[in-house]
């Protein structure tokens, strides 16, 4: 019977020759990314039914503590004087506010969160907003990798700042969708990619899927741009993407 594992490490072998080729090449990008899946993918197999209940837990923690506010606040009406009951109400009606801007960048920190914490196979790390991988392992080393550098035609893993390794093929990247599978964004990156899917129909959030694959360069849609300063995107579907939920 062909696992998890086994899909994803085809999927590996499937971006040896990009992967052989990306910058700086005396780095056997290859091997480190079959570490990498041969640590995640069961990991995360284990981890995604906890995985899935955090994220639920904190996406409807708003809706709760409203909840639970208004059975205390009928409890309480009497003793508590009633200008702090209106402040309170005032308060939580003016967070709502910043819960209705709540976007996949945020479920990514979720995830991004809970993944940091639980990691038992070395030290997970995140990156920088703008830069990918989301996450890389830490306790791996990244020595000799060249200096970030902006605006140079050279393209490939480099280090920001003293120890965080960006454009590196071997971390993870983590992507949200609400609804449907359906990716944009502006880079393709090779690399292990999850994706966690949730829908909130009646307000409340369930997670319904989460899934990961192993993408290559030509996995992505490119899409070409129609001006010099146009922003070229990169898509996907969940296509090539296997389930870590039973």
């Amino acid at each position: 019977m062909t696992t998890l594992l086994d899909t994803v490490l085809v999927q590996v072998e499937s971006a040896r020759s990009e992967l052989d080729s990306y910058a700086p090449p005396e780095v056997d990008w290859y091997s480190r990314s079959v570490e990498t899946v041969e640590v995640m993918i069961p990991w995360l197999v284990r981890v995604g039914p906890d995985l899935k209940t955090f994220v639920e837990e904190v996406l409807n923690s708003p809706s709760l503590v409203r909840d639970t506010w208004q059975e205390i606040r009928s409890n309480v009406r009497a003793a508590t004087p009633s200008h702090l009951l209106e402040v309170m109400d005032r308060e939580l009606e003016r967070e709502l506010v910043l819960l209705d801007e709540v976007g996949g960048d945020i479920v990514s920190k979720v995830v991004e969160r809970f993944l940091i914490d639980r990691f038992d196979q070395g030290e997970l790390a995140s990156n920088g907003r703008s830069d990918y991988p989301d996450l890389f392992i830490r306790s791996r080393s990244y020595d000799g990798l060249p200096k970030f550098k902006r605006n140079v035609k050279e393209f490939g893993a480099a280090l920001k700042g003293k120890s965080r390794p960006v454009r590196v093929p071997d971390g993870l990247e983590i992507k949200t969708c609400r609804n449907r599978f359906a990716v944009d964004c502006h880079h393709a990156h090779s690399g292990l990619h999850l994706a966690l899917l949730f829908r909130d129909p009646n307000g409340v959030v369930e997670v319904f899927d989460i899934l990961v694959a192993y993408m290559r360069y030509d996995d992505y849609r490119i899409t070409k741009p129609s001006t010099p300063t146009t922003t070229l995107k990169a898509s996907f579907n969940g296509s090539n993407f296997v389930s870590v939920l039973a």
